[in-house]
């Protein structure tokens, strides 16, 4: 399946404002999984990913949506980043 992410520099951009640009990767991997195995034509998900900042225990939830597209190919999804958040515990 090809997954499209269909505006990386703003999810980056989100990330960066709350400091976990480092989970980028992290964070796609789990869409992608997500994507390839339950969504549908057209919903809204969260990501979650735990890691660390500043010796505590932290949380970076991010929102996304497929999108169906006029003219996509079978086996082809879009998705859109929609926001993130960090939580620290």
């Amino acid at each position: 399946m090809n997954i499209n992410m269909m505006n990386r520099e703003q999810f980056e951009s989100g990330l960066e404002e709350v400091g976990c640009r480092h989970q980028a990767e992290d964070i796609i991997e789990k869409m992608k999984d997500y994507v390839t195995e339950y969504a549908t034509s057209s919903e809204r998900f969260l990501i979650e990913i735990q890691t660390k900042m500043n010796q505590y225990k932290a949380v970076v939830y991010a929102m996304f949506s497929t999108m169906e597209m006029t003219g996509a190919q079978e086996g082809e999804k879009h998705v859109e980043f929609e926001a993130c958040t960090l939580l620290c515990e």
